[in-house]
């Protein structure tokens, strides 16, 4: 027997979650720490292409700076804020670099990241991916070169080429 929308919450005497505001809608990986899934590439492309527009710049950035604020317990959403700013640097706003070494202090603080769920250690991920952006960030020439292969990768899965940026999918040229 399928629910109606409201009999579904009524039956566990718990109310819907609201919806996230429009403003936070861009951050959308964010807003969900509770997923044990990773955030794949396809799932963070939103969040990296609205970073070009200004208007929608500062949205995105204030939310991936708030979730690196986050307690220890919340460490699924430090990941995943890490992973969204990883990504940002390799496919986002050139800005974005310059915001990122901004905040440095605030990346450098999430070295020591600790956090245990009994005997695992979750915050090693944390760790490991802070270290990652940081020495990203201070080599011009590795974010040069990584921003070049997401590009490359871009156009190779989405078949524009730079000169092209049309409508359409690219797919056998003929020659």
């Amino acid at each position: 027997q399928q629910l109606q929308p409201s009999q579904q919450y009524q039956q566990y005497d718990q109310d819907p979650p609201p919806p996230p505001p429009p403003s936070t809608r861009l951050a959308r990986p964010l807003a969900y720490p509770s997923a044990r899934t990773r955030p794949s590439d396809p799932t963070r492309a939103p969040s990296a292409r609205p970073s070009f527009p200004s208007e929608k710049y500062g949205v995105v950035m204030k939310a991936l700076w708030s979730a690196l604020d986050n307690q220890a317990s919340n460490w699924r959403k430090v990941f995943k804020g890490l992973s969204l700013l990883e990504h940002i640097i390799k496919n986002g706003n050139e800005r974005s670099v310059e915001d990122a070494r901004d905040h440095m202090h605030k990346i450098r603080s999430l070295t020591d990241f600790n956090f245990y769920e009994g005997t695992i250690d979750r915050g090693n991920g944390v760790r490991e991916k802070s270290q990652n952006i940081i020495e990203l960030l201070q080599d011009n020439e590795r974010i040069r070169e990584e921003r070049n292969k997401s590009q490359k990768l871009r156009e190779k899965f989405t078949g524009f080429s730079g000169a092209q940026q049309g409508g359409a999918y690219g797919g056998y040229s003929g020659s």
